[in-house]
């Protein structure tokens, strides 16, 4: 994977702040992004540096501190600009020497957030330019220079800025105009690289300040700027967009306490509302007020900018969620650059997870205010999907698709017929109008998921037994399951899984009859049970859910359905899954352990 750098300079005094941007940038990064995060230190107190540092758990990445020598400087400590610019500000000026193995890197003030994968930015082509940027909105700086760009965000590609020795050139332009400087950073290099500077879209850098400003009513905000002197964490401030931060922040260990929310969603949106009418007391006269609303609220009604975002949505079950996964793969095949962002229930939310063609998951839970219904509702109409797939025939899904504006809204409203995984993936036809070929789902679980605590549980081979599920008459008889554990055992340990206080009941009879087994019974995530099926020889199951899990990780299964019927439906495909063994009603344990036979030797 190509890698992705991203800089930050700040102290002590900023460390939250720049810990509320990287959290953004992880949260918003498609899954085979690969991050890198240089953090230009003016002083952090270790305290910080570990508190960011463990946003490493959001997303794997990686983390540098760049100790920073104020004394480099000395020359630019005393231009007289803006109270709440500090001497880190200037410190991208010279990062060129300051990451000397670094080739390009995507710079971000610390009062940023970010709502998509930086790919495609860092991957701009600046035609030769040192940098890119986004132009200011300050009117009257343009009319003196088209090109002039806010630097809060800005595409640097070190090599051509060493090539040309800008370090150089921003030094000597700083010493001969110290006195006449207002704007600090910014105005050094738009002066110094005037001309010679590319211009990226609005959405990349959206100067958020309040309402009527030209980049705060930019449809689809990849990067938001909070660029007045009132900030997002400053009490009463009237940010448009300042809802944005107070998401991100609840990813980071400054997560605000419940009596603490009361009082940044609730007095501080009060009294933002009367700070913009003193601010602009008559803001309802001013023309660009009308225009904002036009922009944010009637034009995207007859006019949507092409947002590639499309949005799956399942609050089934576990095995229905992992059933998704040729839909969604699917929909990365036709639709390569589009974002995918899978819906379910919050307990479901790692079955997702890591499925392919995911780049986020979002849960619906009341209880839980980063994925709350209004928040859902509220993300995804800034991000205005392509199209969401509703799985299921489920009213909510139904209204909440078109609370969030999607453009299309692709369902089967009939009886549905054939097996699961074809009926989701078959969705995409609506859209498309093509035949699409149902593929294999995959599951890309970590291969450090498992703690060290279940890594000592397990041997080195081991079957995985699923012998219970929610459903009782699914369930194996007891003595039949103490009979077909102990054939089994004389092959290889067994590694008993399930959840919740009747699996547990179910695990008790058989060690009550004699059965010698590992049991994970409620000891396991998702994903660490995915874990521990992609290290087995094979599983053994009567739960469809960890089947499908099995043949995600491309473990070989053999499934008992005990109920006449729902093998026609969830029954894995053969020629998806080849190395998968479906029984209905009664199945000899002869049977099974032949099948056990079978897959041992084709591991040899």
């Amino acid at each position: 994977m190509s890698v992705i750098n991203i800089c930050l300079a700040c102290d002590n005094n900023y460390a939250k702040y720049a810990g509320v941007v990287i959290a953004s940038v992880l949260v918003s990064a498609n899954k085979e992004d690969n991050l890198v995060f240089y953090i230009l230190d003016g002083g952090i107190e270790q305290e910080n540096k570990n508190k960011i540092l463990s946003l490493n758990n959001i997303k794997n990445c990686r983390i540098n501190f760049v100790q920073i020598d104020k004394n480099l400087f000395r020359e630019y400590a005393d231009i007289k600009t803006h109270s709440y610019i500090t001497i880190a500000a200037y410190y991208r000026l010279k990062l060129p020497s300051l990451l000397p193995g670094v080739s390009r890197v995507i710079y971000f003030d610390c009062d940023f957030v970010v709502n998509s994968s930086l790919k495609n930015l860092f991957n701009t082509d600046l035609q030769g330019c040192p940098i890119a940027g986004v132009k200011d909105i300050n009117k009257r700086m343009l009319k003196k220079n088209p090109g002039y760009v806010n630097s809060g965000m800005l595409v640097m590609d070190l090599d051509t800025m060493r090539q040309q020795n800008t370090e150089k050139m921003f030094l000597e332009y700083t010493q001969k105009n110290f006195s006449t400087i207002k704007m600090g950073d910014q105005e050094i290099i738009n002066a110094v690289l005037k001309g010679n500077i590319k211009i990226v879209e609005d959405e990349w850098n959206v100067q958020s300040s309040n309402f009527t400003n030209r980049s705060s009513y930019t449809t689809i905000p990849r990067c938001i700027h909070f660029v007045s002197k009132e900030k997002p964490w400053h009490f009463g401030s009237f940010s448009w967009h300042k809802d944005y931060y107070f998401r991100y922040l609840q990813f980071t260990p400054w997560a605000l306490t419940d009596e603490e929310k009361k009082y940044w969603y609730t007095k501080n949106k009060i009294a933002s509302f009367f700070g913009y009418i003193k601010y602009r007391p008559l803001f309802w006269l001013r023309p660009r007020y009308y225009q904002a609303l036009f922009c944010s609220y009637i034009k995207p009604i007859f006019y949507k900018e092409k947002s590639n975002v499309f949005v799956v949505f399942n609050t089934a079950g576990m095995g229905d969620v992992l059933l998704c996964g040729g839909l969604c793969q699917n929909i990365k095949k036709y639709f390569p650059d589009s974002k995918l962002i899978f819906v379910t229930n919050k307990p479901l939310k790692d079955a997702a997870l890591y499925l392919e063609g995911v780049d986020n998951v979002a849960a619906i839970d009341k209880k839980q205010n980063l994925s709350n219904l209004a928040g859902l509702i509220k993300t995804f109409t800034c991000l205005n999907p392509e199209a969401d797939f509703l799985t299921y025939r489920n009213e909510r899904n139904y209204i909440l698709s078109k609370l969030i504006g999607a453009k299309k809204i692709v369902f089967y409203w009939n009886t549905l017929v054939g097996k699961v995984q074809e009926r989701h993936t078959k969705l995409l036809e609506k859209l498309i109008n093509k035949t699409v070929n149902d593929i294999p789902i995959k599951y890309n679980v970590p291969d450090n998921i498992l703690s060290a605590k279940i890594k000592d549980l397990l041997p080195s081979k081991y079957i995985v037994f699923c012998p219970e599920s929610k459903n009782p008459p699914k369930d194996l008889p007891i003595e039949y399951a103490v009979e077909l554990l102990n054939k089994i055992r004389t092959i290889y340990p067994i590694v008993c899984t399930g959840c919740g206080n009747k699996c547990k009941q179910y695990m008790e009879q058989l060690k009550a009859a004699g059965c010698n087994f590992i049991d994970l019974t409620d000891k396991t995530t998702i994903p660490e049970l995915a874990a521990i099926l992609k290290n087995s020889v094979c599983m053994v199951s009567v739960d469809t859910g960890p089947a499908h899990l099995c043949y995600a990780v491309k473990t070989p299964a053999i499934i008992l359905f005990r109920e006449e019927g729902p093998s026609k439906n969830w029954a894995p495909d053969k020629k998806l899954y080849p190395n998968t063994y479906v029984y209905e009603n009664d199945v000899t344990i002869e049977q099974i352990y032949n099948n056990i036979i079978t897959i041992d030797k084709g591991l040899r």
